[in-house]
């Protein structure tokens, strides 16, 4: 305990260093900007003797980075990396294979990533040309996944010019 009142500029600077790494655990950017408030709070030692003091500015810094400065670093991250499409929503636009007629009376099965997927036609698959059921074999493409069922349409073949 007397180190700690002896040398606050080192216990803030080690208290920063451990947020700082704990924040390598969490990947939110909290961490780190306690671990630089706790920083900035060790350089400030030599003007702020008083530990009260030094817990308010630790908490003043803190408040001002989490609510300052992280968002806009998350901002930043985010626009990085691009929205990808994840689980179901990754699915649709995939093309794939009828193995059992598909109509939109009745449901049939396709082939989706190599496991048998429930499938129903989509209800405008008439302004796809389609009247009666897609039969096994055809190519469709998925428009929706709706539960466990792929809502599908037939894939348009391309006209050359």
């Amino acid at each position: 305990m007397e180190w700690l009142l002896a040398t606050p500029w080192a216990a803030w600077l080690v208290a920063g260093i451990i947020l700082a790494l704990i924040e390598v655990l969490s990947l939110d950017l909290v961490f780190l900007m306690l671990g630089l408030a706790a920083a900035l709070t060790s350089a400030s030692t030599p003007i702020n003797q008083s530990l009260i003091g030094q817990c308010v500015l630790f908490c003043v810094l803190s408040i001002l980075l989490v609510t300052l400065l992280r968002p806009r670093l998350l901002a930043r991250l985010n626009r990085s990396t691009p929205d990808s499409a994840t689980n179901v929503h990754a699915l649709v636009g995939q093309q794939v294979e009828v193995l059992e007629p598909v109509s939109s009376t009745q449901p049939g099965l396709v082939r989706l990533e190599g496991e048998p997927w429930t499938a129903r036609l989509a209800p405008n698959a008439q302004n796809h040309g389609v009247t009666g059921a897609i039969a096994a074999g055809e190519r469709v493409q998925i428009i929706a996944i709706e539960g466990a069922t792929a809502v599908v349409v037939p894939v348009v073949p391309v006209q050359a010019v």
